[in-house]
């Protein structure tokens, strides 16, 4: 189910209190590829993928949380 930004952070306020928070991890692809999605200029989140993001403890990226420049 497809949820906006302000609706994410009511219902994940441990895991994102703030919207920036939020918007933060998806710009630096914290979140799995499909948990963001955008529709022109909105940006609507994935509650189910999201919630099994969380579930599976926050799996971190392929070679770590800080990736190195290429």
């Amino acid at each position: 189910m497809l949820q906006t930004i302000p609706e994410i952070c009511r219902a994940f306020p441990v895991a994102f209190p703030t919207e920036q928070s939020l918007y933060r991890a998806v710009r630096e692809q914290i979140l799995p590829p499909g948990v963001a999605v955008r529709i022109g200029r909105r940006m609507l989140i994935n509650a189910d993928k999201l919630q099994a993001f969380i579930d599976a403890g926050g799996a971190a990226l392929p070679g770590g949380w800080k990736r190195e420049a290429a």
